[in-house]
């Protein structure tokens, strides 16, 4: 994103840019008075350069995956942009936390490693395969390429990418998952993104504390609020049982018989789940019965 500046002054905000065949293709807002003239590209400074650490995290984050779950792993997607960054790489399970954590833990460590970038313009295909750079499968090149690297990680690309990894500042998983068989996707931020992701968790922190009436272990008391959930959910399960009961017990007293049929029909007080498990007992027990069943729960009947 940026701005192309006419000599005459006229402005055109450009809102994205996308590549059609070998052409880059700008997405404007309004479009200048004369299209002949010469304009002067002129670059969001901010956005270009956070963009830049989001790029060259997943060159990071590639090599990561492929170090921590193995030589299978392969890119399948990516999406770069100012604010976030998407990853989608072959895997045939879930990563777990452990593994996350070690894969965040790698690409910081490249960070605090402040690798710098070394570029090569004009590399033929064959010579940077066979010096190891990584290539995407489904990618068309040509006969020459660029490839970029920092430290071990040796990728062809064409993006734009930061001068130092150092420049990232932080990078930050906020989430992994699955986006169709064997593909697995992360999604991740860095350098600023990652103040404001950990200024809002803290917000989170405090007023959870505050909920919890709670200035020290807060794992703690969310530990205890879980067991003391969990005990009440025993005990009203043992009086949903004990009411049940003798509900049913009433109901066969109640049942009426003509010609081999039971009948009975009853207003009851119960949940839809422990009405479907009344009648089902019934029904095991007692052959040839019909039965209705009415309940109002949550202002429904």
């Amino acid at each position: 994103k940026g701005y192309l500046e006419s000599p005459n002054g006229d402005i055109i905000y450009i809102t994205d840019t996308v590549k059609e065949g070998n052409l880059s293709v700008h997405i404007t807002k309004n479009l200048p008075k004369n299209i002949s003239e010469t304009f002067d590209a002129v670059v969001d400074k901010k956005q270009r350069f956070r963009t830049q650490c989001n790029h060259t995290a997943t060159h990071l984050l590639h090599q990561a995956l492929r170090e921590v779950l193995g030589d299978h792993v392969q890119q399948k997607g990516s999406r770069v942009s100012s604010d976030h960054l998407r990853f989608d790489f072959s895997h045939f399970s879930k990563v777990n936390m452990e593994q996350l954590t070690e894969i965040e833990n790698f690409v910081n460590a490249r960070i605090e490693g402040k690798l710098g970038l070394e570029e090569n313009r004009n590399v033929p295909i064959d010579k940077a395969i066979s010096d190891g750079a990584i290539a995407l499968f489904d990618e068309k090149y040509g006969d020459t390429v660029r490839t970029i690297k920092f430290g071990s990680s040796y990728e062809l690309c064409g993006g734009t990418h930061v001068k130092n990894t150092s420049d990232i500042w932080q990078f930050k998983i906020k989430s992994e998952g699955a986006i169709a068989s064997g593909i697995r996707r992360i999604e991740a931020i860095t350098f600023d993104s990652v103040k404001e992701y950990f200024t809002d968790k803290e917000s989170e922190y405090n007023k959870t504390k505050k909920l919890l009436n709670n200035s020290g272990d807060i794992v703690k008391s969310i530990a205890e609020l879980i067991d003391e959930k969990n005990r009440l959910k025993k005990e009203r399960d043992q009086f949903i049982k004990e009411k049940t009961n003798s509900i049913k017990d009433s109901i066969k007293s109640e049942i009426k018989e003509k010609k081999g049929i039971r009948f009975i029909s009853k207003n009851v007080s119960l949940s839809p789940s422990a009405m479907k498990d009344l009648i089902f007992s019934l029904g095991n027990e007692l052959d040839n019965l019909f039965i209705i069943l009415i309940s109002e729960f949550n202002s429904k009947v």
